[in-house]
């Protein structure tokens, strides 16, 4: 075999490294580094989808708090972020702003709605 054979194949390694195992070791890593930061209180949305706060957290499980008084037990894997004060105030914000121009024209149309206080 020549080299000239044998470098579609390299390059077809490469390409198959770079696109498809490179990404997957970067999610694994992300998914333990959340998996390692959740501690009790934390607010956490998990991989259903589900908001919850930290209840309880043992080496392979942590208890979500999904309503005040109902824990549920959860797989650490199971947590896909940790949500963070900061975002949620950003969220906050964002809604507040939106909400300005909500007030604006439902101020105009509670006035009509307002009619018996005369």
């Amino acid at each position: 075999m020549n080299a000239g054979s044998l470098l579609p194949l390299l390059l077809l390694a490469v390409f198959f490294y770079a696109l498809i195992l490179r990404p997957a070791q970067r999610r694994q890593r992300a998914a333990a580094a959340v998996a390692a930061s959740v501690e009790p209180g934390a607010a956490v949305v998990t991989t259903a989808g589900m908001h919850a706060t930290v209840h309880a957290v043992d080496d392979k499980t942590v208890d979500l708090e999904i309503a005040p008084g109902v824990v549920v037990r959860f797989a650490k894997g199971a947590i896909a972020k940790v949500v963070s004060a900061e975002v949620d105030g950003a969220e906050v914000d964002g809604a507040e702003a939106n909400s300005g121009g909500a007030h604006d024209s439902s101020d105009s149309q509670d006035e009509p709605r307002n009619t018996t206080e005369t």
